[in-house]
């Protein structure tokens, strides 16, 4: 096995594992929305070093376990699919690559969840009817 690895917060960070006799690259996440994008319903999150590197490997496929389960892709599908996304986190020192979730295979009972967000309430200084009173008097004022 061969560790690969990346940086995060400007500190060496584990980057995942590949096995050159089956030519699998293995990524692990712990964290509960790791390896998803945070807003949509893809996967991967892999820094574009790594890719670059797996290229450079002749990777055929990628496994990524997640707490709700395990999926795998093969890595043409994933080159062909994925996009790289560039944070605003001066933590993610480079890209990351995702892929929609309906491109991996999941042989895990779990499906994939979509990403947990914290939303805050809106609040109101007025009631639901005199919201819908100035909403109404706003159509018909035109």
């Amino acid at each position: 096995m061969i560790k690969l690895l990346t940086t995060f917060n400007g500190r060496p960070a584990p980057g995942g594992m590949f096995d050159p006799t089956t030519k699998t690259y293995y990524k692990a996440c712990r964290s509960r929305n790791g390896g998803q994008h945070p807003h949509r319903f893809d996967l991967g999150g892999i820094d574009d070093p790594i890719v670059q590197r797996l290229k450079t490997l002749d990777c055929q496929k990628i496994v990524l376990e997640l707490p709700g389960g395990t999926f795998e892709i093969p890595f043409q599908t994933f080159l062909e699919n994925a996009y790289s996304q560039r944070w605003n986190d001066p933590r993610f020192t480079h890209a990351r690559w995702y892929c929609q979730a309906r491109h991996w295979n999941n042989d895990s009972p779990a499906q994939i969840e979509a990403p947990t967000t914290v939303q805050s309430e809106q609040s109101s200084l007025f009631s639901g009817q005199e919201l819908q009173d100035v909403a109404m008097s706003g159509r018909w004022a035109r």
